[in-house]
């Protein structure tokens, strides 16, 4: 199970610092969204939670997020997609987990399925928003503003 989202300017070139800028908010987004579904995957032995990895690629002119979940059954069943798509009863492991919040969104996380789809639209809007902050802080450090 993944989500991919990208930060890319194709009509200019990119100033040196507002291209770190874009590169660092889609880190501070990636770690924000990798901690945020993870917190609202299913718990069952904890693998699935375990299994989230995040990372950012800077590319000419922008920076791409990936946040992926790889979580397998020893038959190659691909446990993680399972339990994003399903509709299923929440086991006592999965109840007992505490509530999260994003640092972009004022909601709080619930433990269930579309863990990690659920959290990317919460905090949607916050993510545009603080990568446009982020943006405008290195124009105006290159004093471009």
């Amino acid at each position: 199970m993944q989500v991919t989202f990208a930060i890319e300017n194709r009509r200019i070139r990119l100033k040196p610092k507002v291209h770190d800028a874009i590169y660092e908010g889609m880190q501070d987004i990636t770690t924000d969204l990798a901690r945020v579904s993870a917190a609202s995957a299913p718990r069952k032995t904890g693998k699935l939670e375990q299994s989230v990895t995040d990372r950012v690629t800077r590319t000419s002119n922008g920076a791409t997020g990936e946040v992926t979940f790889s979580a397998r059954s020893t038959s190659g069943y691909n446990y993680a997609y399972k339990m994003h798509e399903a509709t299923y009863q929440l086991g006592s492991e999965s109840k007992k987990k505490r509530h999260v919040t994003s640092r972009f969104y004022s909601g709080y996380s619930i433990v269930g399925r579309d863990y990690l789809e659920k959290a990317a639209r919460k905090s949607e809007q916050g993510y545009k928003q603080y990568l446009n902050e982020k943006v405008q802080q290195a124009h105006r450090r290159s004093g471009l503003f």
